[in-house]
């Protein structure tokens, strides 16, 4: 996480920075109105990321893994031979359980101005 944030701030041009002290911004206020709201764009889609990966791996979250549901699932198939409906269920499974977590960071970006091209 804290390399996430390193190059969110890094990635901001220093010239940000010049200008905010240039209009008289003390380090503290520049960082704080200039280059963090900046920074947090680009590093939302990271932590998201990092934030679906750790509920992926979390002890939990690890009560229901996928290797978990797909070995349920396996185990049902091979007992009903209804394999079409069983692991649509197990796949439906998986995605209620990162969904949610998708959609706030999708909120997040939208709320935040976020500029990335994002595909539909």
């Amino acid at each position: 996480m804290a390399e996430i944030f390193r190059a969110g701030i890094q990635s901001i041009p220093k010239g940000q920075m010049e200008a905010a002290k240039a209009i008289g911004m003390d380090d503290w206020l520049a960082m704080r109105r200039i280059i963090l709201p900046q920074a947090w764009k680009n590093m939302l889609p990271a932590i998201g990321n990092s934030a679906i990966a750790l509920t992926k791996n979390s002890s939990l979250a690890a009560v229901i893994t996928v290797a978990e549901l797909m070995h349920q699932g396996h185990l049902l198939a091979a007992a009903t031979f209804k394999n079409l409906v069983i692991f649509t269920i197990v796949g439906a499974i998986y995605w209620l359980l990162h969904y949610p977590l998708a959609l706030l960071v999708d909120y997040l970006e939208k709320r935040g101005g976020g500029n990335h091209a994002r595909a539909h």
